[in-house]
C-alpha cells in the first residue's frame, strides 16, 4: 500500500488551455497528452506535486519557473475627420438661400 498516495493533500483544479495549471502560487505545466480538463494536484508529504487525471492515471509534469510576457501590439489610431456635407446638400442650399435674403434686406 503506497500511504504517500493516502497522505497527502489533494486539490480539484482545471487545466487552462496551454496545458497549464496553477497551484500555490506556482504554475506547472503539463507535458503528457490528455483529453482531460479536471485533474486531482497532490501535494505529497515530501513536498513533491503530482498531477493526476480523475481516472488515476498520473500525469508527467514541470514547474515553469518564469512566465513569458505577452508581447502587445502599438494600436495606430485613425483621425476621423469631420464630416461635411456638399454644397448641393439641402441643408447647404437652405443656408445659401438664406444668406441671399439676409444680404438683400441689408
Amino acid at each position: 500500500m503506497d500511504l504517500d498516495e493516502y497522505l497527502c493533500i489533494k486539490t480539484q483544479r482545471t487545466i487552462r488551455n496551454d496545458y497549464t495549471v496553477g497551484y500555490n502560487s506556482k504554475l506547472y505545466q503539463v507535458t503528457s497528452v490528455t483529453k482531460a480538463k479536471k485533474i486531482t494536484v497532490e501535494e505529497r508529504i515530501s513536498g513533491r506535486v503530482v498531477i493526476r487525471e480523475d481516472s488515476g492515471r498520473l500525469l508527467e509534469c514541470i514547474e515553469i519557473k518564469s512566465r513569458s510576457t505577452k508581447q502587445t501590439e502599438t494600436k495606430t489610431t485613425k483621425i476621423k475627420k469631420r464630416y461635411l456635407p456638399p454644397m448641393s446638400h439641402p441643408y447647404k442650399r437652405y443656408l445659401k438661400k438664406g444668406k441671399e435674403q439676409l444680404q438683400l434686406v441689408n
